[in-house]
């Protein structure tokens, strides 16, 4: 946890957003705020993939049953 406290005071929002009188968020409020939209963006990256999956494994599947009727068609003729 140590490590990634010193990565996140690396980056120029975290000071900002702590030193800003308007805003005044303590420094786990930002490290809760990167923790959501990282958590966020991974769960769209994972649906986003899921779904070019389930895509692809469909048109697979639709290619297959094609090419299995064309084929049963040639040998029961």
């Amino acid at each position: 946890m140590s490590v990634y406290l010193s990565c996140l005071s690396d980056f120029p929002f975290e000071n900002r957003l702590t030193q800003h009188p308007s805003l005044a968020l303590s420094r786990y409020q930002v490290l809760a705020l990167v923790r959501i939209l990282r958590l966020s963006l991974l769960s769209l990256i994972f649906a986003l993939s899921l779904s070019i999956y389930l895509v692809s494994l469909s048109l697979v599947s639709l290619y297959y049953q094609h090419w299995c009727l064309g084929l049963w068609k040639v040998v029961r003729f």
